[in-house]
């Protein structure tokens, strides 16, 4: 027996509606000071280079080089997190 599809917060049933409009009352969990790339990739839920697709395109912030090491800072994913949720782009 085959399992139903997981739809997103923002599917065919919800067009249009911004993810933050569709759970409006659910805060971000905090996030780190500082990220590595796989922490990254389980936030956003992607590969790496889905992740680095998406820095390109300016949809996630660019990573700083701390000691030689690629690290983001939590404080800037977490306003981009929440920019792209109240703009309705949280897919």
């Amino acid at each position: 027996m085959k399992a139903a599809p997981i739809q997103s917060a923002n599917s065919a049933r919800n067009p249009g509606r911004p993810a933050a409009e569709l759970l409006p009352d659910v805060p971000l969990a905090p996030i780190a000071p500082v990220l590595d790339i796989e922490a990254m990739c389980g936030l956003y839920c992607v590969s790496r280079s889905v992740l680095y697709r998406g820095i390109t395109a300016g949809h996630i912030p660019r990573a700083r080089k701390i000691g030689g090491s690629k690290r983001w800072l939590g404080a800037e994913v977490a306003a981009s997190l929440t920019e792209r949720l109240s703009d309705g782009d949280g897919e």
